[in-house]
């Protein structure tokens, strides 16, 4: 067996092959959970290299804050990042975009 994320079809600049998607599509899915404090923690420390680059973080949320725009998440995230707030600012990120998305297009 082969384990993929499924994390859509394109990886950067770079897309998965067509056959590469529809074999994931029809192959056997797993939903992994874990509790927002474990995902958080796990985050923090992968993401460590962005704490070191506000101002690169803020050009980032940036761009995923235009899919916020009736809220005011993006000034939410950018507070954070002023205030070296990480395990808050990847509370909101996972509990605001990114699940809500990856859900969306389960």
């Amino acid at each position: 067996p082969v384990w993929v994320e499924d994390e859509g079809d394109k990886i950067g600049h770079r897309s998965v092959p067509a056959g590469l998607m529809g074999a994931m599509q029809r192959g056997t899915r797993f939903d992994l959970v874990m509790p927002l404090e474990e995902r958080t923690r796990g985050l923090m420390e992968d993401y460590t290299h962005l704490a070191q680059k506000p101002e690169e973080l803020k050009a980032i949320l940036r761009k995923v804050a235009k899919f916020h725009k009736t809220n005011n998440l993006g000034e939410e995230w950018e507070k954070f990042v002023d205030e070296l707030d990480g395990p808050s600012l990847i509370k909101s990120l996972l509990v605001h975009h990114y699940d809500p998305t990856y859900k969306h297009i389960q």
